[in-house]
């Protein structure tokens, strides 16, 4: 239990559970981290509305096909008859911390984010998907590294200015986004 701004206690939703590690016991120091460790740092720092990304940016500059409506002429056709050759903004924000687990030399995220699509400054399109993100890490030589192995989702349509809309359309144009950005 801690307190939060305004001074009232506050419950964590999750608890920790005990590390179980082969450390080397040579060694002058041993720091072990847990997925409690980053979950508390997550659910006090992170906390819903803390992570907002828009794009175009730095990370996907305006020249991308997925910035402009013709992307979607065959996957969603709605959207592009609705806004024929417009250029497109993206925005997210976390709905809720993200939640990291490890299990074995596996970390998994779990993350739900509110996307809204954007043509002309208007939302046309608003989205709650709940991502989730699997990789590896390795430790060797003091290096830590890893790899994304997996990136999984599920969505929903939260408003449509587009009209009526298949959500499984939506579905499997999230699978290319992240097949294409966040996997290998």
């Amino acid at each position: 239990v801690i307190a939060d701004q305004q001074g009232s206690d506050v419950v964590f939703p999750f608890s920790p559970e005990p590390i179980v590690s082969q450390m080397d016991t040579s060694l002058m120091v041993c720091l072990l981290v847990s997925d409690y460790t980053l979950n508390t740092a997550s659910y006090v720092a992170l906390a819903a509305g803390q992570l907002k990304e828009s794009v175009p940016s730095a990370l996907l500059d305006a020249s991308n096909p997925i910035m402009n409506t013709a992307y979607f002429k065959t996957s969603i056709p709605e959207f592009y008859t609705a806004y024929p050759d417009a250029a497109i903004t993206y925005s997210v924000v976390n709905t809720r911390y993200p939640r990291a687990e490890f299990d074995h030399d596996n970390i998994i995220l779990d993350m739900p984010v509110e996307l809204s699509v954007q043509v002309a400054g208007a939302d046309v399109l608003t989205l709650a998907l709940s991502l989730t993100v699997e990789g590896n890490m390795q430790h060797s030589n003091n290096v830590l590294s890893g790899q994304v192995t997996s990136a999984t989702h599920t969505s929903s349509i939260k408003s449509s200015q587009i009209g009526s809309i298949n959500v499984d359309d939506i579905e499997g144009v999230i699978d290319d986004i992240l097949n294409n950005t966040v996997l290998p």
